[in-house]
């Protein structure tokens, strides 16, 4: 998360995202809290995300993080289509 999300979407947004993770059943059986339960909850359904994902006879492409490498993102989309 980076300050320029913040600053985009505003620290009303901040505020709602995290008491939705932090205060649902997920956060609360699992003591969550502040920006730092925000961040758990996230990487929790990630990483159940990405289970699921591999459980599933599809093919698929996880791009870790966009923002990192454009291109090399790009090109690595293009290149499973194109398979």
């Amino acid at each position: 998360m980076t300050g320029q999300t913040i600053s985009e979407r505003g620290e009303e947004w901040l505020k709602s995202v995290t008491d939705y993770h932090c205060n649902g059943a997920y956060g609360k059986a699992n003591g969550l809290a502040g920006f730092d339960g925000y961040i758990t909850a996230l990487e929790e359904r990630q990483r159940r995300e990405v289970e699921i994902l591999h459980s599933l006879n599809i093919r698929h492409i996880i791009i870790d993080d966009l923002r990192e490498n454009r291109d090399r993102a790009y090109s690595g989309i293009m290149g499973a289509l194109e398979e």
